[in-house]
């Protein structure tokens, strides 16, 4: 048996168990490990509800604690949209389950690394976890 057959219901079960005020996330890292990590600001919490999900591959899931949940990155996210606007970066920001920052996807004019804007972002940025990226001009839809 795969474990990543089993990712979605773990993942639903468990989130719904604890909330997005405990829930981080869970990503499994390859089929030839067969191994599952679930992420969550309470580890003890995420565990309890683990073991309640009682998936058969259990054992192969550990649980790894993290400073941010679902809705603390979605808060996160939406204030960083709002500050790079202001500052005048170019950049996309979203949430990436096991990621424990918000992901800012900062736009260069080539795609590649920018150390200026990176900096600028990050000044913009002071007290939000983030992870920062680079992409070209995005399109526009």
């Amino acid at each position: 048996m795969v474990i990543s057959e089993h990712l979605n219901e773990v993942q639903t079960s468990v989130r719904a168990d604890v909330g997005d005020d405990v829930f981080a996330g869970a990503a499994f890292t390859n089929d030839a490990n067969d191994t599952m990590s679930i992420y969550g600001t309470d580890a003890d919490v995420v565990t309890a509800a683990l073991n309640r999900v009682q998936t058969p591959l259990r054992q192969q899931i550990t649980v790894i604690e993290t400073r941010c949940s679902v809705n603390d990155l979605e808060i996160y996210a939406d204030e960083a949209q709002t500050l790079l606007d202001k500052a005048g970066i170019k950049a996309s920001t979203w949430v990436q389950f096991g990621v424990d920052a918000v992901v800012v996807q900062i736009e260069t004019p080539d795609g590649q690394p920018n150390e200026a804007l990176g900096a600028e972002a990050i000044e913009a940025l002071p007290n939000i976890p983030i992870s920062i990226g680079y992409s070209g001009p995005f399109l526009q839809l």
